[in-house]
């Protein structure tokens, strides 16, 4: 597993983007998600967000029955404790159902299980709190991983 502050002494070398990548940011905390959000608009991100994991859900749900929805989101920042549905629960049913978008789980609590539990879904712990140069270049790191894969 990657952790966030590996990527640090490669910041001034971030990946380009390709223009009109979209994000899904879910955190209760919304100083945070206000933070988080802003950090990627800044960068030419077009944001989603969601207060809970029940309202990461609806969001999901409502991007999977829209016209195209392999372009639903490029990316999804989660926190890992929210109301309803924790982020580890909104990641589990994604990978249940195949869906391989690069999730990057944000928590205060991260213990050796969160660790473990976060890794075998094929998610990025970020423990806050964190350097926000760290969080932008792990978005920018999996968001140009995932558009490389997915033309394989």
């Amino acid at each position: 597993m990657t952790h966030a502050n590996e990527f640090v002494d490669d910041a001034d070398t971030l990946p380009a983007l390709s223009p009109g990548c979209r994000a899904l940011v879910a955190d209760d905390d919304t100083q945070m998600r206000e933070l988080v959000v802003g950090l990627l608009e800044m960068d030419g991100f077009s944001v989603t967000q969601a207060k809970s994991g029940d309202e990461m859900i609806e969001v999901l749900q409502r991007e999977s029955f829209a016209e195209f929805p392999d372009e639903a989101f490029d990316i999804i920042v989660t926190d890992l404790r929210m109301p309803g549905a924790s982020g580890l629960e909104v990641l589990s049913r994604l990978r249940i159902v195949g869906c391989a978008t690069p999730v990057i789980m944000m928590t205060a609590f991260p213990d050796e299980t969160v660790r473990r539990e976060a890794g075998l879904l094929n998610s990025m712990l970020l423990a806050k709190p964190f350097a926000l140069e760290s969080l932008r270049y792990a978005v920018h790191f999996y968001t140009n991983l995932s558009r490389r894969n997915s033309r394989s």
